[in-house]
């Protein structure tokens, strides 16, 4: 092949190269949206269901901006707020605490029914503290139905972590 051809084809090549390299991630099927966090729609959905919760325009503008999910932490903020009786701006600032904003809702609005609106401070602060806070709440909602365990010792015995069998795997050390 001569050398002009060759550096004709390796060209094209890079050109292809590095038009692979600048695609946006928008036009990748295997990165979509939802998981980028912050489409259009997702910060005025955002917006508009903070508002609507009367939380004020500058307030909203800096939890809607700061979101990396903008309507998971709407969502969750609404859900707290309309289905328990937290307030919009408490359910807000525990939201903006946790990675998974759409479980702490779950979680508080679940155990929140079990308490009939008692000590919801201590449950909005249980479930924010847990790592897994569906996990948590299954974990509670299961012990205080079976059982005439108050849901107040249920979230501490499911959130404490002390009390766990610990070395359980043998050590085949011989003992002499």
């Amino acid at each position: 092949m001569n050398p002009i051809a060759k550096g004709l084809l390796a060209s094209i090549g890079l050109t292809s190269l590095l038009g692979a390299i600048a695609l946006p991630v928008a036009a990748s099927p295997f990165y979509p949206s939802r998981y980028r966090g912050g489409t259009l729609r997702d910060y005025e959905t955002c917006t508009s269901q903070l508002l609507d919760l009367e939380l004020g325009e500058s307030l909203t503008a800096l939890a809607c901006g700061t979101a990396y999910r903008p309507l998971d932490l709407s969502d969750c903020v609404s859900d707290i707020a309309t289905e328990t009786d937290i307030t919009a701006t408490t359910a807000l600032e525990s939201c903006r605490q946790v990675r998974r904003p759409l479980d702490l809702a779950t979680c508080t609005v679940g155990i929140a029914g079990t308490t009939n609106g008692a000590n919801l401070p201590n449950v909005l602060d249980s479930c924010r503290r847990s790592l897994l806070p569906e996990r948590y709440a299954n974990c509670v909602l299961g012990i205080t139905n079976s059982s005439n365990v108050t849901p107040t010792a249920a979230m501490s015995d499911c959130l404490d972590a002390t009390d766990r069998i610990r070395d359980t795997y043998p050590t085949f050390i011989r003992s002499r």
